[in-house]
């Protein structure tokens, strides 16, 4: 077993700034507290994405575009999600190409049921439950670190192919 120690600052400068200036009236600085994780397990890609939904975390293990497995998992062993879960961090490491922003959807669909047929990519996302739904946009560098319990299935998607997604699993352990 090792220790995550995730942690994150953000700051802002005020709307009144001479230089950076920020979105509001006031400056912000927000740090986490700290906190440390146990964990069993770690899984590390960078997963080439293409113009067509596909899984990239199937509630149990990382998966590539072509559903190869980047690291299983053991969820029975460790305890049901919910209980234990795990931690997962995305980055775009896609290349800005002639001004254009290269984007990578992601969105989640019920355990089993992520599909390449559903389009995340689709701003008139489906509201019924029957397909993936999108989550969020990382556009070239920008990030995201979040839990994650052993529930959904996670798909990603992209306005290009080729792009670049680095992705961490840290399977929270239940210890």
């Amino acid at each position: 077993m090792g220790i995550l120690k995730p942690t994150f600052s953000l700051t802002q400068n005020a709307s009144t700034a001479k230089t950076d200036v920020g979105p509001i009236s006031m400056a912000l600085s927000l740090t986490t507290p700290a906190v440390s994780i146990t964990c069993d397990n770690v899984n590390h890609k960078i997963v080439t994405i293409g113009t067509t939904a596909a899984l990239l975390y199937d509630g149990s293990k990382m998966a590539t575009s072509h559903g190869v497995e980047i690291g299983q998992t053991d969820v029975t062993s460790e305890g049901e999600g919910g209980t234990v879960g795990s931690f997962i961090y995305l980055l775009n490491t896609s290349a800005v190409d002639s001004g254009t922003t290269n984007v990578i959807y992601v969105g989640v669909d019920h355990d089993g049921g992520g599909t390449s047929n559903d389009d995340i990519s689709d701003n008139d996302q489906t509201e019924d439950g029957s397909k993936t739904t999108r989550l969020f946009t990382l556009k070239c560098g920008e990030f995201a670190f979040f839990p994650f319990d052993y529930t959904m299935d996670i798909i990603i998607d992209a306005n290009l192919a080729g792009q670049t997604l680095e992705c961490w699993h840290w399977n929270r352990s239940a210890s």
